[in-house]
């Protein structure tokens, strides 16, 4: 396993002499075919349509569909929201959450992979799947599209790079006992916010082995325990997003446990 610091590095690595190339408005939305609910109860029925991934593109109004990718591909509405995601400049869309539905035991059967789906390619294709060791939910990508977050079932980020049309495990982090939900990049890309799913609760990874992490009573402010630099740190959520104020609040000793009066 691979520390966070380490494998945020390996990013910097790849973006050094490069600058971001945004595509134009592109948005992905995955389907699960499989699944209908009747009258409040899950149901699986056959035939079904297929799993899908729908490309919008969002640059004229109403937004329209240029393509989609049903061949090959899984997906769930077991996850969450943020279980897809597409790189800055619109070439690659990564799709999580995979399942497939066996109906002679009539239950769900959850994979372990990402899906990679070539946005380039007329029509756009599923061209990849890479087995992450758990299953993946929640999908973030930093801003440079060098390196993917995958928040999994068995509660540990799963880190991938980017390196053109290629995604490869760079490692993983140990984040809860049980199964983790959404996740994404602070605005930096320095640190990482992870919804426990199970727990009801969320952890931030940064490279300052970041333990525990409170609000305060307005929602406005964050304040983060970082063991190795003695600190806590305050972020603040600005306009929806999770920016660091980098304030720090010193500490004679390494802080590991945190919380706040009862809201």
């Amino acid at each position: 396993m691979k520390s966070l610091a380490s494998i945020l590095s390996l990013a910097v690595g790849f973006t050094l002499g490069t600058g971001t190339v945004h595509a134009a408005d592109l948005i992905v939305s995955a389907q699960d075919g499989k699944f209908v609910r009747v009258d409040g109860v899950a149901t699986f029925p056959e035939p079904a349509p297929r799993d899908s991934l729908v490309v919008l593109d969002a640059s004229r109004f109403p937004p329209v569909v240029k393509a989609t990718v049903d061949v090959g591909l899984e997906h769930t509405v077991q996850g969450p929201p943020q279980a897809v995601a597409i790189t800055p400049d619109g070439k690659l869309a990564i799709v999580a959450a995979p399942t497939r539905y066996d109906y002679v035991n009539k239950k769900e059967l959850f994979d372990n992979f990402l899906q990679v789906v070539d946005l380039e390619a007329a029509p756009p294709t599923l061209i990849a799947k890479v087995d992450v060791g758990g299953h993946p939910n929640g999908l973030t990508i930093n801003r440079e599209g060098t390196l993917l977050l995958a928040a999994a079932h068995d509660g540990t980020v799963k880190v991938l790079t980017i390196e053109g049309k290629t995604l490869k495990l760079a490692g993983q982090v140990k984040v809860a006992e049980k199964r983790l939900s959404g996740i994404s990049f602070t605005n930096d890309g320095k640190a990482a916010i992870v919804a426990l799913r199970d727990e009801n609760g969320a952890s931030v990874l940064s490279g300052e082995a970041a333990q525990g992490v409170v609000f305060t009573q307005d929602s406005k402010t964050v304040i983060v325990q970082f063991d190795v630099e003695r600190a806590l740190a305050i972020y603040a959520i600005r306009d929806g997003k999770l920016v660091d104020t980098n304030e720090r609040i010193k500490l004679a000793a390494g802080p590991v446990s945190i919380r706040s009066m009862p809201r």
